[in-house]
């Protein structure tokens, strides 16, 4: 790849691009005349990435998949080539009753299937004739982009384990897809999805500024954007092949727009390159950026609270992102905190998160700082392990006096984050005093979160009616976790009246405002029988669904219908696998699985050191079974030193806290001390 400077970084050996476009159609097809405009962007913006390319218009059939063979004969070959497979036309969708949903890209002779089903299908190519051409490539890196709407069957959604360096991501196989919009939808002829393609490669899908634009990203962004700006006529979808064999890298692109600092001397070069008029263009071209970015941010912040009742995390989203990319460090820092909960309905992403959050928190941003310290607090693994949750708490109580100082004048932001840094420090009395400011300046969030203290008597009388209220007043604006979290209160009937008619409502009413733990909480509905018929296969399948947007409730819960055959068959491997993914994002019934899989063979090697590792990481976050667990192991010296004293200790506090197991046995082992 070429730099800005001219300085050349090796990440792959050839790159090379197929270009596919279908404009004219004759089969009843409405033609698309814009394609042709789309297709030389396409090519432009591909050139100027140092790919060579092979453009395609208006194939049969036949010509398509001789383009495609050709194609993967003259460069899939070459395993450090990089490839880019490109397609604008019509895509179409159909339900099979026994295969289900299918996919397909529509060559120029295919007819309508309304009118010709068995001609459609006989000249139509179906996404699994894709998936079969992207396993026959050799090379490590094939990304798939369909400037089509039809089901995306092939790929799984964005995963929840993106390795954390370009040089890991680019060392490891993957087929990535994307598509531009989902099943049933129409994509115009003036392509919104190919304007947001190119500006990404241009550089503005880098919103973490570390000069590399992955193919993740580029997903993240064009959901902000064609989403938005289609007015949620588009719904764009990318993710990975199903297949472990192609789903562990990321495509990678130089950002035009940053230059990857890879030396002391690029950095130098950099600076004595710079000139006196340059820098007061610059400085020009920054003071016009900072301006536009504030309106940017003042207009995803309204969005995001909530403020006057004008909930919309869409907006929020866009605003932030484009003020993100004008340098706007704060709003960058949110984007982060949008990754960690999945707040914008493009599900969980904490690596994503960290790696947003880097240049934010490097640049002292105090919200940063916060989220940072919260993600250490919450234990997310790559914060560092368990040591992380006693440092996130440390760090909170370091910023509280910042936090406060900013909060008093008047940032509604900054005051929801102080109130839950109180929280997490036991002082349930300021942080209630801090949600009531929050919400009082019209946050949602904040009132989500009263709503919660008044139910549970967290720093207030407990009242669960006024609490149930509150949350009613968040859920009806917009807020998605106020919708889940009053859904589950139904559930539950903690101080009010239980209502599954009522729960089901909120849940769904969540889901569709992209809350995915809130597909999970649904999915435990259908696998307990509680307020609907019970029906374990419906359950996988919100179970898996959660699970793809990152959700590690969803992963841990399907993990256990695999292990135990409910609704899906039984596969160890497969179980071992997801709650490897649901450990990375802290799930402590996760890492205590995985000790019991290490502990017992299932789906893995049997390995006592690791069984001990993952039953201290899960009794650290309070899993009682763990600590239990964990203090046999000590007491026994299984898997790690033996430490009677220490192991003992775990056995009494899990007794404490009522695991029944642990008081049954813990006389006996207090008579082998």
């Amino acid at each position: 790849m070429t730099l800005q400077s001219g300085e050349e970084i090796s990440l792959y050996g050839d790159s090379h691009a197929l270009i596919i476009g279908s404009s004219n159609y004759k089969n009843g097809w409405d033609p698309l005349p814009g394609v042709s405009t789309d297709i030389e962007e396409i090519k432009k913006v591909l050139e100027k990435h140092s790919f060579s390319t092979t453009v395609v218009m208006d194939p049969t059939r036949d010509e398509l998949l001789l383009a495609f063979d050709r194609f993967r004969k003259a460069y899939g070959k070459k395993e450090n080539a990089r490839l880019v497979i490109y397609y604008a036309g019509h895509g179409h969708s159909l339900i099979d009753p026994i295969l289900g949903e299918s996919g397909y890209i529509v060559p120029i002779d295919a007819p309508l299937p309304s009118s010709d089903l068995d001609g459609f299908l006989d000249s139509a190519i179906d996404m699994e004739e894709i998936k079969s051409l992207a396993k026959r490539i050799r090379s490590k890196h094939a990304y798939f982009v369909f400037d089509s709407c039809f089901a995306g069957t092939i790929f799984r959604s964005r995963a929840a384990s993106t390795p954390g360096h370009i040089t890991d991501m680019i060392a490891h196989p993957v087929r990535q897809f994307q598509t531009a919009g989902d099943a049933n939808e129409a994509v115009p002829d003036v392509s919104v999805f190919r304007r947001y393609f190119v500006r990404a490669l241009q550089g503005a899908a880098d919103i973490d500024g570390d000069g590399y634009i992955l193919a993740s990203e580029i997903d993240n962004y064009l959901k902000r954007f064609v989403i938005g700006d289609t007015n949620g006529l588009q719904h764009p979808r990318g993710g990975k092949m199903m297949d472990p064999r192609f789903n562990e890298g990321d495509i990678v692109f130089a950002s035009p727009r940053v230059q990857p600092i890879t030396s002391n001397k690029g950095l130098l070069n950099s600076i004595e390159n710079t000139n006196t008029n340059t820098e007061a263009t610059v400085t020009l071209q920054v003071h016009q950026s900072v301006e536009k970015a504030q309106r940017h941010y003042q207009q995803g912040i309204s969005a995001l609270l909530g403020r006057n009742g004008h909930y919309d995390m869409a907006l929020a989203s866009r605003s932030f992102t484009r003020a993100a990319e004008a340098g706007h460090q704060r709003s960058t820092a949110i984007l982060a905190s949008m990754y960690y909960s999945g707040a914008d309905g493009g599900g969980v992403d904490y690596d994503k998160a960290w790696q947003t959050l880097a240049a934010p928190f490097k640049s002292g941003d105090l919200y940063a700082k916060f989220l940072k310290a919260k993600m250490q607090q919450r234990g997310i693994p790559i914060a560092g392990g368990v040591e992380a949750l006693d440092l996130g708490v440390a760090n909170l109580k370091k910023i509280i006096k910042a936090l406060k100082v900013e909060a008093e004048k008047g940032d509604t932001l900054l005051a929801y984050a102080l109130a839950y840094s109180f929280g997490v420090l036991k002082n349930d009395n300021e942080s209630v005093a801090w949600f009531k400011k929050s919400a009082n300046e019209g946050s949602l969030l904040a009132i989500n979160n009263l709503g919660i203290a008044y139910i549970n008597g967290m720093g207030v009388k407990k009242d669960p009616v006024k609490g149930v209220s509150l949350l009613k007043q968040a859920a009806v604006a917009g807020n998605a976790v106020a919708m889940r979290n009053l859904g589950w209160k139904y559930y539950h009937g903690n101080g009010i009246a239980k209502n599954y008619k009522e729960t089901l409502y909120w849940l769904t009413q969540a889901i569709n405002a992209g809350d995915s733990l809130a597909i999970s909480f649904l999915g435990a509905m259908y696998s307990t029988g509680n307020g609907v018929e019970k029906d374990d296969y419906q359950a996988v399948k919100l179970f898996i669904k959660a699970a793809h947007l990152g959700d590690g409730y969803g992963m841990t819960n399907l993990a256990m219908n695999l292990h135990r055959g409910l609704g899906i068959e039984i596969d160890l491997p497969e179980a071992f696998r997801w709650n490897k993914n649901a450990s990375k994002l802290g799930d402590m019934r996760a890492m205590f699985n995985l000790a019991l899989a290490y502990s017992n063979g299932w789906g893995v090697s049997v390995d006592h050191v690791e069984a001990a590792n993952w039953y201290e990481e899960a009794a650290q976050r309070g899993h009682l079974s763990a600590m239990f667990n964990l203090g046999n192991s000590l007491f026994n010296g299984r898997g790690i030193d033996k430490n009677k004293e220490k192991g003992i200790d775990w056995i009494r506090k899990a007794a404490k806290l009522g695991l029944p197991l642990a008081i049954k046995h813990l006389p006996a082992y207090e008579r082998k001390l």
